[in-house]
């Protein structure tokens, strides 16, 4: 797994005393067999993780799982998928 992290703003004071960095920007790669929705709930908001799957069909079913989610709970995933490496991106953000 690899995971980069940039701090890019300030960090302040959000719900219930929480810290929060809306412009904090963490992409980790992870190789994996199957996108879970575990995998999305664990996700922070402002998080990126790009996971690599084995197929394009793959890539379809964990989009179309974090586009499902995402009312759920109350969040937005943004999702970029590269075809040709069998890579799917999500980005997941507050609503």
């Amino acid at each position: 797994m690899l995971a980069m992290v940039q701090d890019t703003g300030p960090v302040h004071e959000g719900p219930g005393g929480l810290l929060q960095n809306h412009k904090i920007k963490i992409n980790t790669l992870m190789k994996i067999d199957h996108l879970t929705r575990d995998d999305l709930r664990a996700m922070r908001n402002g998080e990126t993780k790009t996971f690599e799957l084995p197929n394009a069909a793959a890539v379809y079913s964990a989009r179309a799982n974090a586009h499902i989610l995402a009312p759920i709970e109350g969040c937005k995933f943004v999702t970029e998928a590269n075809m040709e490496k069998n890579t799917l991106t999500v980005t997941r953000y507050d609503r």
